[in-house]
């Protein structure tokens, strides 16, 4: 094999590795994107987990009639 084919191969099986990586999750930015997704879905969990408990504030003041309104809205504006 002379030395132009020898670097040919070396460059291919360099770029072949490096697509590899890439398309498995390696390198060095996945674990920041990682960690950035994380932190997004903990935010997300949070904003759900508020908007469920105002929910639940607004299906009593609907269907209670003896419900104190003014109590509830001050409640969550609070």
């Amino acid at each position: 094999m002379g030395m132009w084919t020898s670097i040919a191969v070396i460059a291919i099986v360099a770029i072949v590795c490096q697509a590899v990586s890439k398309i498995f999750g390696g390198g060095r930015g996945s674990t920041k994107r990682s960690r950035a997704l994380q932190e997004d879905f903990s935010k997300l969990e949070g904003d759900l987990e508020d908007a469920i408990d105002r929910i639940i504030v607004l299906e009593k003041i609907v269907t209670d009639g003896k419900h104190s309104l003014r109590r509830d809205i001050d409640d969550l504006a609070g």
